[in-house]
């Protein structure tokens, strides 16, 4: 019970991280001036969304571990 209790939070982890993220994604595309601002600002996210799906998996790891 207690597993499977830390394994919904480890689930639901990455959504609470990523709700604020896309609300900034979307102020950002809504007040992007240039191409390339928007390149270093995808790249960013690109970034962040690796890092957080890499950092979900050994979070979970550890949590069923």
């Amino acid at each position: 019970g207690a597993n499977m209790g830390g394994f919904g939070i480890a689930t639901a982890a990455p959504y609470i991280v990523l709700a604020p993220i896309a609300g900034l994604v979307v102020k950002e595309l809504a007040g992007v001036k240039s191409l390339k601002s928007f390149g270093y600002f995808a790249a960013a996210v690109a970034t962040g969304a690796l890092i957080a799906f890499l950092t979900q998996g050994y979070f979970t790891s550890v949590i069923a571990g």
